[in-house]
């Protein structure tokens, strides 16, 4: 009944979107503390809070797993990308099952909303219009602070993941944590290029990646002097 009624899309539609970038980064601390059933639940309730970039936890958990694999430690837990793909594709599965309206209006509506919006610049939807088809270099000086930062730190990040990566002394999980930081932000700016939906993500990941490397700047030359 409730998913005949649209009950449930309108449920999922009335809900902030500043927690889905929010639930990411939780689920990048659920896997930087290697608390792989949290990562589960993280991965299942995206799903249900931002339907339509729903696979964005299985990318960020896979970057995770590359960066750490390939770049920082080369080993690397499988449970931990494991547990998050199953969080989300039990999240899918239980919508068709129970709330096939929700899947069926992300199919329908959303994707090609976003897809629209991404390519023209804008789209109609009955509300009026996608608000997130903006031209990016509209609120380029706003992000400008950030994407400085980003670029001197990412920097410095990158030389340090080459001169320690065989330093055994190195918190490598932590690195690992930066660099998928770092990596993620730059992602989500190259995307807003093609829609604005993804600036709010760059936001909340670039901020944090600038905080954590600021502080290991800090150390670094605190235990240099």
């Amino acid at each position: 009944v409730l998913a005949e009624s649209g009950l449930v899309v309108r449920f999922l539609s009335a809900r902030p979107f500043a927690l889905a970038p929010v639930l990411l980064l939780l689920l990048l601390y659920f896997l930087y503390r290697e608390r792989r059933y949290a990562a589960f639940v993280v991965s299942f309730a995206y799903f249900y809070w931002h339907t339509a970039t729903f696979f964005l936890p299985v990318l960020v958990s896979f970057g995770y797993f590359v960066i750490d694999r390939y770049a920082c430690s080369k080993k690397f837990d499988w449970r931990l990308f494991i547990w998050p793909c199953t969080g989300t594709t039990a999240a899918v599965v239980m919508s068709y099952f129970i709330f096939p309206g929700a899947l069926s209006y992300l199919v329908g509506i959303t994707l090609p909303v976003l897809i629209d919006a991404a390519v023209s610049g804008g789209a109609g939807v009955a509300e009026g219009a996608e608000v997130y088809g903006v031209n990016f270099f509209l609120i380029f000086p706003a992000l400008s602070p950030l994407i400085g930062l980003l670029i001197v730190f990412g920097v410095h990040e990158t030389v340090n993941l080459l001169e320690q990566r065989r330093q055994d002394t190195v918190d490598r999980r932590l690195m690992t944590l930066r660099m998928t930081l770092f990596l993620g932000s730059v992602t989500q700016l190259a995307a807003s290029l093609f829609s604005l939906r993804f600036a709010d993500y760059f936001v909340y990941f670039s901020i944090l990646y600038v905080a954590l490397a600021v502080s290991e700047f800090s150390c670094t030359v605190a235990f240099s002097n």
